[in-house]
């Protein structure tokens, strides 16, 4: 792994490197990570995203990228601003990226970043740390928000069983049911961004295959997580959702539902790939 200090959109930045992919990471907001990339390749991420939204006598700003959340997406808890710096540390080859704490939830949030499999995989392991008084309860959430123009893959669960349901899906107030950038076909589902279309759509699902897909310009993007059988998972059985509108489209992973007591943590890994469609 290499780091060189970047400027990125006239903010301060690090490019993590290693032989084939690229990383940028913001140093004065986040956490997040801004692009990812096949070196001499594009960047998979959406980026430059100027949505905003009020927030505590400042602004949150959705940006881009991915970020670290936690459930339930609730205002103003989830929109708290994450302007702060970023401290990151390299240690035994893994990146450690730590945001402040912030004062209205005494949530500590990391990321510890680091490339397996020989580099051709991206590992990232999400921190949710209780710093408060009491317990909280919390699921960790990994949001990533992809360049637009591209067609997201959703595998449906395999597990048979005739009596009893094996694939549970949620959907959104705003989800109108025919909407066309949306596909079932027999082993998975599809959901296409589409830059026309200003409607938003959201869906979950209990995702026990343990990936999602994204393919774009000849390229195919994956990003895997573990689930876990018997577990609660957010949003009526969650462990994945999906979300589009004319600017994005979000792939997002979930942790169980966990008590978290103080000074304790849970943690939620995912892990990315990028391989050319042949």
């Amino acid at each position: 792994m290499k780091i060189s200090n970047i400027n990125y959109n006239n903010t301060k930045a690090i490019k993590v490197e290693n032989n084939k992919y690229e990383l940028i990471i913001p140093l004065e907001y986040g956490i997040r990570i801004m692009s990812f990339k096949e070196k001499n390749s594009f960047n998979f991420l959406g980026e430059n995203i100027e949505t905003s939204r009020e927030c505590d006598n400042d602004l949150w700003h959705l940006r881009g990228g991915h970020r670290l959340w936690h459930t339930p997406e609730k205002f103003p808890r989830t929109y708290l601003p994450d302007n702060e710096e970023i401290n990151y540390e390299l240690k035994d080859n893994k990146l450690f990226l730590t945001e402040k704490v912030n004062e209205k939830t005494n949530i500590k949030k990391q990321m510890i970043i680091e490339f397996i499999d020989n580099g051709n995989t991206l590992r990232i392991e999400h921190i949710i740390t209780n710093l408060g008084m009491w317990d909280i309860e919390t699921a960790a959430w990994g949001i990533t928000i992809l360049k637009t123009g591209g067609i997201a893959s959703v595998p449906l669960n395999k597990r048979k069983d005739n009596l009893l349901s094996t694939k549970t899906f949620s959907l959104w107030a705003y989800c109108d049911l025919s909407d066309d950038r949306i596909n079932f076909k027999k082993d998975l589902f599809t959901v296409k961004q589409d830059i026309n279309n200003k409607s938003s759509f959201k869906i979950g699902t209990n995702n026990e295959e343990g990936y999602a897909t994204y393919e774009l310009n000849g390229y195919i993007f994956k990003k895997a997580f573990n689930y876990f059988e018997n577990e609660k998972y957010p949003d009526n059985g969650c462990s994945f959702e999906l979300y589009t509108d004319a600017n994005v489209l979000e792939l997002e992973t979930l942790s169980p539902i966990k008590r978290i007591k103080v000074n304790d943590k849970i943690s939620h890994i995912e892990k990315w790939s990028i391989n050319k469609i042949n």
